[in-house]
C-alpha cells in the first residue's frame, strides 16, 4: 500500500470524543473500569501511524480532530421508531455510514454492530475489508427462535453478509461465534473471541471480599427493565420480609428508568436497604466493589448479553456473581458465577439466600473467582490486541512493539 492506510471504526453507543479527550492526554475515561474499545482503537492507530475515523451513535452530537484520527458522535434518533419505519431509520443511517466509508476511501471499516449487515457486504466490490465486532448474541438460547417473514429474511441476509462480506470478526464470547455459524454455516473469515482489557493493579488493590451482619449486594449497569432491576427490587422486597435489613443493595449506573426505579423504592419503603447511586466513576465504582460480597447481574430474555462486564468485574475483584442463563458467564468466569432463570425474583432471592447465608458454598464461588483472576491477567487475547493481529495481516504489516502507555492490559 502506497499510502497511509485509512481505518474507519463505527463504533457503538459510547461517546467516542470524550473519550479521545482523555486519550490525547494520556488518561483513562474515569467512567469506565476496563479501557473502552474505542481507547484501544486510538492506541492501536497511533502506534502504526494509520489514519482513522471514529463514528458512534452517542446521544451528543459532537466532533473532535487531532492528527490522523477524528472522532464524531452521530445520534441514531430510534426510540420512538416502531415496526417498518425502525428498519427504515436503521438503513438510512447505515446507508450514510456507507458512503462515508467510500468517500473517504477507508481501507478497513471495523463495523459494530448495525441491524442491516447484508449492506456492508457490498464494500467488497470497492476494495474495502469489513472487520465486523460484534458485543451482543442475535438470540438468546442455544438455537435461533421461530419468527416472522421479515425477521427471517434478515436473520437469512445477515448469514449471508457472514458467508461473503466478513474478512474476520471479533467476538465478545463464544456464544456468539457458535451463533454467528449458524447463521452462516461456513463464515468466510476466521471468527476470534476477544475480551475487554483491564488494569490488573487496579483490581489488586480492592479489599478482599467477606460476608458481614449486612451483605451489601451491588448491580452495575445500565438502569432498565432488561437489565433486571425491577426483578432486584422484588427480590429485595421478599428479603426485607424475610431477613430485615440483613441485606443491602446498590444499584449503581444511569439509565431511561432510574427516577422511576427511585420513586419506586420510595413507595415500597425499602430506602434503607436498596440504593440507587446513579452513574459512578472509576474511583466510586472501585469502594463499592470492595464494599460488596456479590455482584448481581439479573439480565433478562429481552437483552441479547454478549458479554456483560459487570460479571467480569465482579470476578476479577474476587467476589461471586449472581447472573441469569442469558448471560454467558459460565464460560466465561466458571465456578465464579452462581446462574439463576431470568425473570425470576423468587429464585433470585433465595439464590441470594443460599449463597450469603452458607460460608462454605460463598468461599467455594469466591476462590473460584479469585483463580479466574489469576488466569485472566495470563492471557493476552483484549480487543485491541487481537484488532491489531488482524488489520496488519490485512495490510501485510508487522505487528509492532507494544508501547507502554498505561492502555495496555496489565499495564499502569
Amino acid at each position: 500500500m502506497n499510502r497511509i492506510p485509512r481505518i474507519l471504526y463505527a463504533a457503538g453507543p459510547g461517546d467516542v470524543v470524550r473519550t479521545f479527550e482523555y486519550w490525547l492526554t494520556d488518561k483513562k475515561d474515569p467512567l469506565e473500569l476496563a479501557e473502552t474499545y474505542s481507547g484501544a482503537f486510538f492506541h492501536l492507530v497511533s502506534k502504526h501511524g494509520w489514519s482513522a475515523r471514529v463514528i458512534s451513535l452517542h446521544g451528543r452530537t459532537d466532533t473532535l480532530t487531532h492528527g490522523l484520527i477524528s472522532t464524531e458522535n452521530r445520534p441514531l434518533r430510534v426510540s420512538d421508531a416502531k415496526g417498518a419505519r425502525y428498519y427504515i431509520v436503521h438503513f438510512f443511517h447505515e446507508g450514510r455510514l456507507f458512503l462515508d466509508v467510500l468517500l473517504w476511501r477507508a481501507d478497513v471499516l471495523v463495523l459494530s454492530t448495525p441491524l442491516h449487515w447484508w449492506l456492508f457486504a457490498f464494500l467488497r466490490v470497492a476494495g474495502v475489508w469489513v472487520v465486523p465486532s460484534v458485543h451482543c448474541t442475535f438470540w438468546t438460547g442455544k438455537h435461533p427462535p421461530r419468527v416472522g417473514h421479515v425477521k427471517r429474511l434478515m436473520r437469512s441476509l445477515t448469514g449471508w453478509f457472514w458467508q461473503h462480506g466478513a474478512e474476520a470478526t471479533l467476538c465478545t464470547s463464544s456464544d456468539i461465534c457458535d451463533q454467528i455459524r449458524q447463521l452462516a454455516r461456513t463464515p468466510r473469515g476466521q471468527l476470534h473471541v476477544c475480551t475487554p482489557a483491564f488494569d490488573k493493579c487496579m483490581f489488586e488493590s480492592i479489599r478482599a471480599a467477606s460476608t458481614t451482619p449486612v451483605a451489601r449486594l451491588l448491580f452495575a449497569g445500565r438502569i432498565t427493565t432488561t437489565k433486571g432491576v425491577w426483578d432486584m427490587l422484588e427480590a429485595a422486597a421478599l428479603l426485607q420480609v424475610r431477613f430485615k435489613d440483613r441485606f443491602y443493595w446498590t444499584i449503581c449506573g444511569d439509565g431511561p428508568e432510574l427516577e422511576s426505579l427511585r420513586v419506586a423504592v420510595a413507595k415500597r419503603g425499602l430506602s434503607s436497604v436498596f440504593h440507587c447511586t446513579g452513574h459512578s466513576d472509576r474511583e466510586r465504582l472501585l469502594e463499592l466493589l470492595s464494599d460488596a460480597c456479590v455482584i448481581i447481574a439479573p439480565t433478562q430474555r429481552g437483552f441479547n448479553e454478549g458479554l456483560n462486564k459487570s460479571v467480569l468485574e465482579g470476578a476479577l475483584a474476587g467476589r461471586p456473581v449472581i447472573t441469569t442463563s442469558v448471560v454467558p458467564a459460565r464460560l466465561v468466569v466458571g465456578e465464579a458465577a452462581v446462574v439463576v432463570t431470568p425473570e425470576n425474583p423468587s429464585q433470585l432471592a433465595d439464590a441470594i439466600v443460599r449463597l450469603v447465608l452458607n460460608e462454605e458454598r460463598w468461599m467455594h464461588h469466591q476462590r473460584a473467582a479469585d483463580q479466574f483472576r489469576a488466569t485472566y491477567f495470563d492471557t493476552d487475547r483484549t480487543w485491541g490486541t487481537v484488532l491489531e493481529q488482524v488489520l496488519c495481516q490485512l495490510m501485510g504489516t508487522e505487528v509492532a512493539a507494544t508501547v507502554k502507555t498505561g492502555l495496555v492490559k496489565g499495564t499502569t
